[in-house]
């Protein structure tokens, strides 16, 4: 048990290290709230969230992402690398990330 955590947080912290500092904004609290028309949350390994979000946002991903949203479909779609999911308060705060971009929040407009 006491292994599985260490390499759980070992994973969790080379992850984190690994992505770009934009990854870490937290978006206005106004964003962060259900999307109307629902959520779906999926999650990749890396290389192949970082491929389909390319395919989603329809341009070039940072390899270094962690995840991405459209809600282009009417309906919020995240993708997330799995890593994410070893660490709850990491995966919130990701996914608050995210979620708020559905709902309008973008980097360039930080409030």
């Amino acid at each position: 048990m006491i292994r599985l955590t260490a390499l759980a947080l070992a994973t969790t912290v080379g992850f984190l290290f690994a992505l770009p500092v934009h990854a870490f904004i937290d978006p206005p609290a106004k964003y962060v709230k259900p999307y109307p028309g629902g959520t779906t949350k999926y999650y990749f390994p890396k290389a192949k969230m970082v491929a389909k979000c390319t395919v989603l946002l329809r341009r070039e991903v940072h390899p270094k992402t962690a995840g991405c949203a459209s809600s282009r479909s009417g309906r919020c779609i995240i993708y997330m690398a799995q890593e994410v999911r070893l660490h709850p308060e990491v995966h919130k705060r990701f996914y608050d990330h995210e979620l708020a971009h559905c709902n309008g929040w973008t980097h360039a407009r930080p409030e």
